[in-house]
């Protein structure tokens, strides 16, 4: 039977949880995640896109790492990188949207807070929306697959930039001092 209550504590704990982690999280990755945050802004349809095929072909990639049998070892480290990659994800889209919802109501929040606060709003809106029957399981399955996408594309966008050192000063701009 199904228990209303029970789902509503279960949501809030998770909303709980990833808040968090999400402040955890923002201590130490803050450029990574503005980086997945920052894809997930400008290209959210892409994002959506690569998230979806992502999740669709991964089966069929630990199928045929299964049945060659050479790669069975790798099906555990795909499945925990795609469950790190969806995490990441909707952290990094949590602390977006919590930036947005301190600047919408004009508090200058510390970005630990923000990043657990939007973090917690937006995973408790989603699994919220994941109670209602039949079609709950969209709103959580899109915001994780958006979330893969944007952290696919941002690791790809990183490997493809290349590396570029800071401009030495030209003659006529003064030497920092030496200490």
């Amino acid at each position: 039977p199904w228990n209303p209550l029970g789902s509503a504590f279960g949501v809030l704990g998770q909303a709980v949880l990833l808040g968090t982690l999400a402040m955890l999280l923002s201590l130490f990755m803050r450029p990574q995640m503005e980086r997945v945050a920052g894809v997930f802004v400008r290209q959210p349809l892409v994002a959506g896109g690569v998230g979806l095929l992502t999740v669709l072909v991964s089966p069929f990639v630990a199928l045929f790492m299964i049945v060659t049998i050479i790669l069975i070892l790798a099906v555990p480290f795909l499945a925990l990188g795609l469950f790190l990659a969806w995490l990441f994800g909707v952290i990094a889209v949590g602390m977006e949207v919590g930036e947005r919802f301190t600047r919408s109501v004009g508090q200058d929040w510390s970005p630990t807070r923000t990043a657990g606060f939007g973090t917690f709003l937006i995973v408790l809106i989603s699994q919220g929306l994941g109670i209602i029957p039949c079609f709950g399981w969209l709103a959580p399955f899109l915001l994780g697959a958006a979330g893969v996408g944007a952290v696919l594309l941002a690791f790809f966008e990183a490997r493809n930039r290349p590396l570029v050192a800071a401009p030495a000063p030209g003659p006529d701009e003064a030497l920092p001092p030496a200490s």
